[in-house]
């Protein structure tokens, strides 16, 4: 199951690759405070070591004493071979007892070791039919100790953060480490071959038995299903479109099909009461945020009109699994999973799409107003839905503040129109998806630290990053820079981390402020990373304080940026970031979201942050025109550092 949540620019989130016409039924329904509406709601429905002493057995001299002198020998080296032999076998022992983590961390009971995963695919090496070149042999030996150094360094998988190369570091090291308990020689040696073949996928072989590894995984993820009645999406989403080897995707299919009949049986029923739970949940977590169920009143003060007459709440069926749009999700496709068109202009301040899928699979689209809610406000609400749904009591679930008018009291802001501050265009905005590695990131981090002056300390993995596109987007984009314009970095700084004393995180509202750093045209990457963190730390509680006590000030301010971007003399690149935000946390009662993204937005100039699902990695989703896009995403030295783009 799936849930997807909100970013900063009226968020939305969901899945799937198809084209518009694959959503083939919606159903439309107002929410409202479920204390202030007695509502029926329909919906569609659904996942020893020591010595050897042997008494004479032969008497006499001559060639019975020799006898006696090799026999002798023969036992003090199997002796010696016993031992370490049984050293390795009882570290080993882990292996059974050990439970894999992925099952544990979906409390799955009585799940497989990591023994029986390793002894499941030797079956498999055994059983299947003859490829040309590939040793059976080898096959079933590899799948034997593939994941031997487990029994030292435990199951590591990406909801640790522990980066590629540091678990590859630690295997290697457990594997070195028993090999020495076994004693070395040429046993030790072929474990250690079998092991380095299969992590670096250099065989025939390697590339069967890893096929195995997953398709082990995926059928261990069938049965579980139909054991505890969850859907386990995520294996077999992480392992879609990645199989080598004919076999391998032979056995795949067959699984994935026995798979979606089971779900077709049952995903009619399942629709039904996974929507009327969201629903349900949804109405009382409206009454806690409630005015989310009011209207946007477009006055000069701005402001919201808590009249409960309900949200949309949209109901759709895909023709198509989860699994096809997230084998490489596309930024435009994630809009079909909102029940509107984003800046219609429409005074509703949030709406949510329910989408099912024919394997079973969900996401759930939010977009909610950038008028009234931050990013942090935006997850504050989908995290206390999601606990609603779990069925926590409202003790539990934390209750928002809306006194942010008292702190920072509304002004008439009529000048500014969303179309000024970020270059809106309807029809020629492009957005595309950047993945940046831990290690590329903390390769661009140490770059700049290498160059920065003593006593800096390293940027911030937003800081390199902003810093690194700034320059790729100056330098295919910009290259020739009109001397009549300035050119500027924006950054939102939230607030309330910045106050004396701090302002709770519970406060609901827009708490955020931005700041602009202009760099020099010549300026170097390193010196800009220093100014943009200059720019920031000047956001300090004196800032806040001066904010508040003259905030006319700071309007006036906006106010003439804003006019200079309108008349063309100011060209801004917007960088916001939910890094370290909540975003994989949205747990409605059937697991958390396999995978957050935002829609794509209308706005030009834009570069919003996100954490990848291991949490170490960012995705990058920038906003352009099509045609700087193509020129963007053309530059070398970008694809030098970024992994995967959509």
């Amino acid at each position: 199951m799936m849930a997807i949540k909100a970013n900063p620019n009226p968020l939305s989130l969901s899945y799937s690759s198809t084209p518009f016409n694959r959503i083939s039924i919606k159903k439309i329904h107002f929410l409202h405070h479920s204390q202030c509406r007695n509502l029926a709601l329909g919906c569609s429905k659904n996942p020893i070591s020591g010595s050897l002493n042997l008494d004479p057995i032969f008497s006499g001299s001559g060639s019975g004493s020799s006898k006696l002198d090799c026999l002798n020998d023969s036992v003090d080296a199997a002796s010696t071979s016993a031992s370490n032999a049984i050293d390795f076998l009882t570290l080993c022992h882990s292996l059974k007892t050990t439970k894999r983590k992925g099952w544990v961390n979906h409390a799955i009971k009585g799940s497989e070791s990591i023994a029986d995963h390793m002894y499941r695919m030797s079956l498999m090496a055994l059983i299947a039919g003859d490829l040309p070149g590939v040793n059976r042999e080898r096959c079933i030996k590899m799948a034997i100790v593939h994941d031997i150094a487990e029994a030292i360094v435990g199951d590591i998988t990406p909801s640790d953060g522990v980066p590629k190369a540091e678990k590859s570091r630690r295997e290697q090291a457990a594997l070195t480490e028993m090999c020495e308990v076994l004693g070395g020689g040429m046993r030790a040696e072929e474990i250690k071959e079998l092991w380095q073949e299969y992590e670096n996928n250099a065989s025939l072989e390697a590339n069967l038995v890893k096929d195995f590894d997953k398709v082990e995984m995926i059928l261990q993820a069938l049965e579980y299903e139909s054991e505890h009645g969850k859907v386990l999406d995520e294996f077999f989403l992480s392992t879609a479109g990645k199989f080598q080897t004919e076999i391998g995707k032979s056995w795949a299919a067959e699984i994935h099909s026995r798979r979606n009949a089971r779900l077709a049986d049952n995903n009619f029923t399942s629709i039904h009461s996974r929507s009327d739970k969201l629903k349900t949940s949804l109405s009382h977590a409206l009454t806690k945020f409630y005015p989310l169920s009011g209207r946007l009143v477009a006055d000069s003060s701005s402001h919201v009109n808590c009249n409960d007459e309900g949200i949309p709440y949209v109901e759709a069926i895909a023709k198509c699994s989860l699994s096809e749009f997230l084998v490489d999700p596309v930024p435009n496709e994630l809009n079909k999973f909102i029940p509107c068109d984003l800046h219609d202009g429409k005074d509703v301040c949030l709406l949510v799409q329910a989408n099912f899928f024919q394997c079973g699979g969900m996401a759930i689209g939010i977009a909610i107003s950038h008028k009234i809610a931050d990013a942090l406000s935006t997850f504050m609400f989908i995290n206390s839905w999601g606990a609603i749904a779990r069925g926590n009591v409202d003790d539990d679930v934390p209750c928002p503040r809306f006194d942010s008018s008292i702190l920072f009291p509304p002004r008439d802001t009529s000048e500014f129109k969303s179309s000024i501050t970020i270059g809106k265009d309807n029809h020629n905005i492009v957005t595309k998806r950047f993945v940046f590695s831990s290690s590329k990131i903390s390769a661009l981090r140490e770059k700049y630290t290498e160059k920065a002056s003593e006593g800096m300390r390293p940027p911030s993995r937003i800081e390199a990053l902003s810093a690194f596109l700034w320059t790729r987007l100056m330098a295919s984009i910009h290259a020739e820079r009109d001397q009549t314009k300035t050119y500027g970095i924006v950054h939102t700084v939230n607030l309330r981390t910045r106050s004396n004393p701090p302002l709770p995180e519970s406060l609901f509202g827009n708490i955020m402020h931005v700041v602009v750093t202009v760099p020099a045209k010549e300026e170097r990457d390193f010196e800009l990373v220093r100014k943009v963190r200059e720019s920031i730390q000047n956001i300090n509680s004196e800032f806040v304080s001066d904010l508040r006590k003259n905030d006319q000030k700071h309007l006036n301010s906006l106010k003439d940026k804003v006019n200079e971007q309108r008349k063309g003399e100011l060209v801004l690149f917007n960088f916001t970031s939910l890094c370290r935000l909540p975003l994989y946390k949205a747990d409605f009662g059937w697991g958390k979201p396999i995978w957050v993204g935002s829609a794509s937005l209308v706005l030009k100039d834009v570069v919003g942050f996100l954490d990848t699902k291991s949490g170490d990695g960012i995705e990058a989703w920038v906003n352009l025109k099509q045609e700087d896009m193509a020129t963007f995403e053309a530059d070398k030295e970008l694809l030098s550092w970024c992994g995967d783009s959509s």
